[in-house]
């Protein structure tokens, strides 16, 4: 079913460009392609989250206990977790594999000091030969990488 959706949908003149979603006249999803990107966001209220500075934040999800931190003008954060260089790397790696256009070695390795094509190595060979596409300066999912991914996602993280 997915393959016949990506099918007609792109001989209609829709661009796939992220596992689940394609576009009319370029007209991409920014919010997606930001999360996708590792770019940052701040989220407002009970149980909202943020990536700010390599750090994530979540929100108190009890209204009392977001509400108590507000009326003292705290910040109202429920959880923290500081990512190591290496976590941000793989997080990095699965996000942006969720792109029909991958990752760009060169790009990656200035901005998370890894180099991509190691961080493949914990795949099993007789996966990774199917599923993804391995070019002198990129890496991407193959169509049929793109429906299993998240079975290769699980090796990354």
């Amino acid at each position: 079913m997915y393959s016949h959706a990506i099918s007609k949908l792109t001989s209609a003149g829709y661009r796939h460009y992220e596992i689940s979603n394609l576009a009319l006249n370029d007209r991409f999803c920014l919010h997606n392609l930001n999360y996708w990107k590792c770019g940052e966001y701040m989220g407002l209220g009970p149980s909202a989250s943020s990536f700010l500075n390599g750090v994530r934040y979540t929100n108190y999800r009890d209204l009392d206990l977001y509400h108590h931190a507000i009326s003292r003008r705290q910040l109202p954060i429920e959880h923290t977790e500081v990512l190591n260089e290496e976590r941000r790397a793989r997080e990095a790696m699965v996000l942006a594999l969720r792109l029909v256009e991958g990752v760009d070695i060169e790009e990656f390795k200035k901005k998370y000091h890894y180099d991509a094509k190691i961080l493949l190595k914990d795949i099993p060979a007789h996966i990774k030969c199917n599923l993804i596409n391995e070019n002198y300066d990129r890496i991407s999912l193959t169509p049929m990488g793109l429906t299993l991914s998240d079975e290769l996602f699980a090796y990354l993280i």
